[in-house]
């Protein structure tokens, strides 16, 4: 069953995941980095944390969180940029609001973040961070592999959205896109061969956040995708 945030206790913890970064038209990654992200609940459904991408220096980070969305704001940090190799410009997070979902014990976070660079006075890429915390009380069953790094692109989609997989054998293939309440919007069955593969759905729904799952072999794989 999904569930949204009620209160910022669900939201305390470490969240890992990634960070992607898309050319200019959004439908390509250039870039895709390492996120991990400490928040711990304040007052009146406030939060603080830290953002540290790959290895790179924590940065502080402040916000909110409603039912449906946590949002950064007044977070800024330094990192170089194609204008500047070696020396750190400021950014700042501009309309960094992701969603929050709740399935079984992990929490997920996932939406877009667009970043301001004050020097250049100027936005950068567009960027996606997909996110999600283990509950205490996960445990994948034997053998299974539960992985929570699936790749998808463009995001958010406009009427299709590609991801890729990896397999080291041929597999049975269970695609399903459910809307954040639960109900199943989209099914695929498919048997793949070994090898890298990119595969594309197209699907009709209304603007909002889907969690999409994948399951191969002994291996789940998960994401929330935004429709635009």
């Amino acid at each position: 069953m999904f569930n949204r945030l009620k209160s910022t206790e669900k939201l305390d913890g470490t969240y890992t995941g990634y960070l992607v970064t898309y050319d200019w038209s959004g439908q390509h990654i250039i870039a895709k980095e390492a996120l991990t992200v400490e928040l711990t609940s304040q007052v009146n459904g406030a939060f603080r944390g830290t953002w540290t991408e790959d290895t790179k220096e924590a940065v502080d980070l402040q916000g909110i969180v409603t039912d449906t969305e946590v949002v950064f704001d007044n977070t800024a940090y330094s990192k170089t940029d194609h204008y500047s190799a070696k020396k750190p410009t400021e950014f700042l997070f501009k309309n960094a609001r992701l969603q929050n979902v709740v399935y079984k014990d992990s929490t997920f976070l996932a939406g877009n973040l667009q970043l301001w660079s004050v020097r250049q006075n100027e936005p950068e890429k567009p960027m996606y961070v997909s996110l999600v915390k283990k509950g205490k009380n996960t445990v994948a069953a034997p053998a299974v592999v539960v992985k929570d790094n699936l790749v998808v692109y463009p995001n958010p989609f406009a009427n299709s959205f590609s991801f890729n997989l990896s397999l080291n054998e041929q597999s049975d293939v269970a695609i399903t896109l459910h809307t954040l309440t639960g109900t199943v919007l989209y099914t695929e069955k498919l048997v793949l061969p070994a090898g890298n593969h990119s595969h594309t759905i197209t699907v009709n729904v209304p603007s909002g956040a889907y969690f999409l799952k994948v399951n191969y072999g002994k291996e789940h794989q998960s994401t929330i995708v935004i429709k635009s």
